[in-house]
């Protein structure tokens, strides 16, 4: 009985050691994947490095629908944040917050409309400068 409380005590020490571990592992898998998709995105885009002065973003009209779908992500949004102002895009599940970051940092082109930073459209600059200046916080209820 006592060999058998040992080696159960010593299959859990073991296992709490290991788990971790495993968890350590996947993250990493997933950060590798994610760096991948940003430095192939940096090596598709071409444009300048510099930031400009200004940092106002104006949203004029945009809209947007991912390929092979008829139904718009976003559909005729406009908004004006300014310079050192905090913004919040807020909404339900499915209405298109994730989708305006994504198009703020150039991930997708637009179907329509235009995004101005500091008074230059987005599609001139380099996402990985850009995304330099953004924050994207996901709150979950």
């Amino acid at each position: 009985m006592l060999i058998t409380i040992l080696l159960l005590f010593a299959t859990i020490t073991l296992l709490s050691g290991i788990i971790p571990l495993l968890n350590v592992t996947v993250l990493t898998q997933v950060g590798e994947k994610h760096i991948a998709e940003i430095e192939e995105i940096a090596t598709q885009v071409s444009g300048s490095l510099t930031a400009p002065v200004k940092h106002d973003i104006h949203v004029n009209n945009i809209s947007f629908s991912y390929p092979g779908t008829h139904q718009p992500a976003i559909q005729n949004v406009s908004f004006y944040a300014p310079q050192g102002s905090m913004t919040a895009i807020v909404g339900s599940s499915g209405s298109g917050k994730s989708t305006l970051a994504y198009l703020l940092l150039s991930f997708y082109q637009l179907d329509k409309g235009e995004i101005r930073l500091g008074g230059h459209p987005i599609h001139h600059k380099v996402p990985p400068t850009r995304g330099a200046h953004c924050a994207y916080r996901q709150f979950t209820e």
